[in-house]
């Protein structure tokens, strides 16, 4: 197996927005807002209330305010796949647990094949979604709309199944399939 090493330097483009969903920090938030005695400190409805309410949204160890480790190693590393795949044409999948690698063009076939599947079945079930809807409780916009989406879903699909009848794959051949099992 070859290695390579890289060299990231990370820069910022926006703001950093922080917003830890602390479950325990809403409900003290909630007591705080529900006691009597605090009625005159704050608005009804305003969510600004109390003034230090954001502390319970920022992500901290307790002793300093960071990003977990696991949300920075997820952006640093889909940039850095995004980059190689955009400036180089190197797909890097991953081996769970153990590494990324650099995908074979027979894997990346597979892959891109396993993204479109899921694009079809997703064109397939909005398809099936929106059919089922009452018309009679659209406005016209939201039924013109809908039938634009139902065409081009019924295109996709049509598209799909004349694509079927042409290429047929061969099946494959025991020894992989046994292989595989």
């Amino acid at each position: 197996m070859i290695q390579k090493t890289f060299n990231v330097r990370l820069t910022g483009t926006t703001g950093l927005i922080m917003h830890a969903d602390d479950i325990n920090w809403r409900d003290n938030m909630e007591a705080w807002n529900n006691d009597p005695e605090n009625a005159r400190l704050s608005k009804a409805g305003d969510d600004r209330t109390p003034a230090w309410r954001w502390l319970g949204s920022v992500y901290h160890d307790a002793n300093y305010v960071g990003i977990p480790r696991s949300y920075r190693f997820k952006t640093v590393t889909e940039a850095w796949r995004n980059e190689l795949l955009r400036d180089h044409n190197i797909e890097i999948g991953v081996d769970p647990g153990i590494a990324f690698v650099a995908l074979t063009p027979s894997q990346r076939v597979k892959s891109g094949s396993k993204k479109v599947e899921i694009g079809i079945r997703g064109v397939t079930r909005g398809g099936k979604r929106l059919h089922l809807i009452d018309d009679s409780r659209l406005t016209d916009d939201d039924r013109n709309v809908k039938a634009h989406r139902m065409m081009i879903a019924g295109r996709i699909q049509q598209a799909i199944n004349l694509d079927n009848q042409r290429f047929k794959l061969p099946p494959l051949p025991e020894s992989i399939t046994r292989e595989n099992r």
